[in-house]
């Protein structure tokens, strides 16, 4: 009687680790090419709920954009520079420096990006914005960096 006990046991915990591998995969591919990093520092988690019959839900974030690069406060000392930007399923992502006009962001690999180059040196503000289908727009928190050409 006593191995019956332990085997039950064993086969609860085989089953728990399958559920949570379950889990864990459909996080994963919620969350696609956004690191678990960013996701993390900015507090963007989604949500996923397990029911009774191991069928694994999940609900993404609903519509945000993030700038990934450049950090907060970064100081950038090339003649050229790459935005990257995560935001969630949408049609088009801009990108805004110092309240000009907003300008258009490319997609590729899972990320937002903008080449940008012939920059003076100085302090700039950077915003995000994503646009969905239905016009429904999200915008980053700003962004504060410095450009110093080292020549």
């Amino acid at each position: 009687m006593a191995v019956g006990i332990k085997g039950d046991k064993m086969q609860a915990v085989a089953t728990k680790k399958r559920k949570n591998r379950k889990i864990k995969s459909a996080v994963k591919n919620v969350i696609g090419s956004v690191s678990k990093k960013t996701l993390a520092k900015k507090k963007i988690v989604p949500k996923v709920t397990a029911v009774k019959n191991e069928t694994v839900k999940t609900q993404a974030p609903k519509h945000y954009i993030i700038v990934d690069h450049p950090h907060n406060g970064e100081v950038i000392t090339t003649d050229y520079y790459t935005f990257r930007l995560g935001a969630s399923p949408c049609d088009r992502v801009e990108i805004r420096l110092n309240g000009k006009e907003w300008q258009s962001c490319r997609n590729s690999i899972g990320y937002w990006w903008f080449d940008w180059f012939n920059f003076a040196p100085g302090t700039y503000k950077l915003k995000a914005r994503a646009i969905n289908a239905t016009n429904n727009t999200k915008i980053s928190k700003e962004i504060k960096f410095k450009v110093k050409h080292n020549k």
